[in-house]
């Protein structure tokens, strides 16, 4: 049942940011209305479930993964290529912070996973035309273009 209100809210939230959008002019042009939509609504369920005032932590994180993988694309789509070398790093921190917004979970340890992970990709984008790790880091690179 609470779903259908949900969507209902996205829906209404939708058409009101493409209201809003129509009168921002070029800074308008910026905002995804979807994107925009879905985060509003579960920032706003997430804040209602701190306040014991909504249960369902599977919806909230469901819409929190459509957040998370939009920010991805939206990362993706405007960075230099060299830099999509990230994308691992970038995706598994986003997927982490939204965990801990879920469960504020300590998770220092998967924290020290994740920047152990970040500085060596680094050192790969930093020696990504070395010719011993060129076609390694390429593979990095065009992975997801493979399909």
């Amino acid at each position: 049942m609470a779903i259908r209100y949900i969507l209902y809210s996205i829906i209404g939230l939708f058409v009101l940011i493409l209201i809003v959008k129509a009168f921002l002019g070029k800074i308008g042009e910026k905002i995804c209305a979807i994107c925009l939509s879905f985060s509003l609504i579960w920032i706003f369920l997430l804040v209602m479930y701190y306040f014991g005032k909504f249960e369902n932590l599977l919806l909230i994180g469901l819409l929190m993964g459509l957040t998370v993988l939009g920010s991805f694309y939206t990362w993706e789509r405007n960075v230099k290529k060299q830099s999509t070398i990230f994308r691992l790093p970038l995706l598994l921190t986003l997927v982490l912070v939204g965990y801990y917004l879920l469960t504020f979970e300590n998770l220092i340890k998967e924290a020290i996973l994740l920047a152990i992970l970040w500085v060596l990709f680094g050192i790969f984008y930093f020696y990504r035309n070395n010719r011993n790790l060129k076609g390694f880091i390429d593979k990095i690179v065009e992975c997801c273009k493979k399909w």
